[in-house]
């Protein structure tokens, strides 16, 4: 297992501190834009009470109260507004938002409205030119069992000709001005998460490995250090490429058949020897595999994988480009977003060329977002 050590010199690695971590808070703030409709101007309260495609918004707007908010010509706000057709295509019709409980209409419609208005001229351009793929834009939710100052976060973004929140496109960027604030028109309703990273990667069946891998990368880490406590951490705001078990079984199992032919070993006992080892994520947490699976070695493969801002698969660079891991910046080793092909794919320097599939995207958490590969990256 010397292979693993080799591949990632331990010079290159930070040791990831909290401020590392925890690139912004979850509610850090864009400028708001002053309303240039005037105070006169009819409010959104209105706009919508007028205008039957709304008709399902207001119903919702007037059970939970928030159509008093869109109201108050003081306030001025951002609404991503689903028109009837999107609540259908969503599932929820007028007659469902009235039978809906309360407890869970709100926080659907509070995640809709944030207290800034921002036309798409705000929208923030992904990696262009930064490591920012988007604007965290602070909503009327509060997160999850937190501080009620603290509000979830949603995150409107421009790519290419294209402009986004969270990773739902826009169909009408500006659809309605009003004197209080501003509405885009989304295709489907946004539906807040409610549970964090690592509730999600941890009880998932198909990540044992990768839960492993992260228990063994926090081995004499403390606090906010700990991986495992930043994926735990409600307002942390990161992004995770998941590797499945079989892509980490496939990496370990190669590993430890080379160190083991290096070894002397004949290579089919080799390689027996090898698959039995990388059948079980115990591989990470047995003591006499240590000294070829350190700590260290694995806390850079896993931190590889982690980008300390939350980037939506459609974030990710239009062409091929290379972006910051929780590992470092430049002169550290960059993750490459591949654009050869139609579909985005990712590959480090320890790769050989080879490339990690999306297999699944955008699995939002309050914490951050996760997306499923089939090949563990490795950054030297």
């Amino acid at each position: 297992m010397k292979y693993i050590i080799n591949r990632l010199k331990t010079g290159m690695l930070v040791m990831l501190s909290a401020s590392a971590l925890i690139v912004s808070s979850c509610n850090d703030k864009i400028e708001a834009v002053p309303s240039a409709a005037g105070a006169s101007g009819q409010s959104l309260a209105e706009k919508i009470n007028a205008d039957p495609n709304y008709s399902i918004l207001r119903n919702a707007l007037n059970r939970t109260g928030l159509l008093n908010t869109l109201g108050i010509s003081g306030n001025n706000l951002t609404v991503f507004a689903p028109d009837n057709n999107a609540f259908i295509a969503s599932g929820l019709s007028d007659a469902t938002i009235s039978a809906l409980p309360l407890a869970t209409l709100t926080p659907l419609v509070q995640y809709h409205i944030m207290a800034t208005r921002i036309p798409s001229t705000g929208f923030v351009s992904s990696f262009a030119g930064t490591q920012q793929p988007n604007a965290q834009l602070p909503t009327l939710l509060q997160l999850p069992g937190g501080n009620p100052l603290v509000k979830m976060n949603a995150f409107p973004a421009k790519n290419g000709g294209n402009s986004f929140v969270n990773n739902m496109p826009i169909v009408q960027t500006d659809a309605v001005t009003a004197a209080n604030g501003i509405m885009h028109r989304i295709p489907f309703i946004l539906q807040p998460p409610s549970t964090v990273l690592a509730q999600q990667i941890y009880t998932d069946p198909n990540f044992t490995y990768l839960t492993a891998a992260i228990a063994r990368a926090d081995s004499g880490q403390t606090g906010l250090n700990k991986l495992d406590s930043v994926l735990k951490f409600g307002v942390a705001n990161v992004t995770v490429f998941a590797p499945t078990n079989a892509a980490f079984q496939t990496l370990l199992t190669g590993a430890i058949t080379l160190a083991l032919i290096n070894q002397g070993v004949p290579p089919a006992t080799a390689a027996a020897t090898a698959a039995a080892l990388a059948a079980s994520p115990t591989v990470f947490s047995n003591p006499a595999l240590y000294g070829a699976l350190p700590a260290i070695a694995v806390r850079g493969i896993v931190a590889y994988h982690l980008l300390g801002t939350r980037a939506f698969s459609v974030n990710l660079p239009l062409t091929t480009s290379t972006i910051q891991t929780l590992i470092g910046a430049s002169p550290f080793p960059q993750l490459t977003v591949d654009r050869a092909t139609a579909s985005p794919r990712l590959t480090g320097p320890g790769n050989g060329g080879a490339f990690a599939n999306f297999t699944a995207v955008d699995r939002m958490a309050v914490n951050g977002v996760w997306h499923v590969i089939d090949r563990v990256l490795l950054p030297q």
